[in-house]
């Protein structure tokens, strides 16, 4: 029952985490709200390759707000290529612009959490963990 009730919880993250491993470091699960696409493209840019020799360079950055709280998503960086202070100033911006975007449709939320899955170095590139019960 604890399995099934943990498979739940990370199905959404699920997903996404898997297709993180072909994908960009920002990961499919990245938000895009109207009217925060330039945010979006500073912070992709701020990213860059997310280039990596270790787990130990990966990082991971909350993106975008939900309408409950909380971030939207994670998207992975690496200290061996990016500015820890810009990816976060960038992230803010686009968090900020996207929770304006989503309050200004009135769209709603699940209110589900989104945990960190955190990020590991895989094929040079910082990517989403993915969780245990889904590998």
């Amino acid at each position: 029952m604890k399995q099934l009730m943990a498979l739940a919880a990370w199905a959404a993250l699920g997903a996404a985490g898997l297709a993180a491993c072909a994908a960009p470091a920002v990961g499919p699960a990245a938000p895009r709200a109207a009217g925060a696409a330039p945010e979006r493209d500073a912070l992709a840019a701020a990213i860059g390759d997310a280039a990596c020799t270790e787990d130990v360079q990966c990082r991971t950055v909350p993106v975008g707000r939900k309408a409950c709280g909380g971030p939207q998503a994670w998207w992975a960086w690496s200290t061996a290529q990016g500015d820890g202070a810009r990816i976060a100033q960038a992230a803010a911006r686009y968090t900020q612009a996207s929770s304006a975007a989503v309050q200004e449709s009135g769209r709603m939320s699940t209110c589900s959490i989104v945990p960190d899955p955190g990020a590991v170095c895989t094929a040079g590139r910082c990517t989403l963990r993915v969780p245990a019960l889904l590998r």
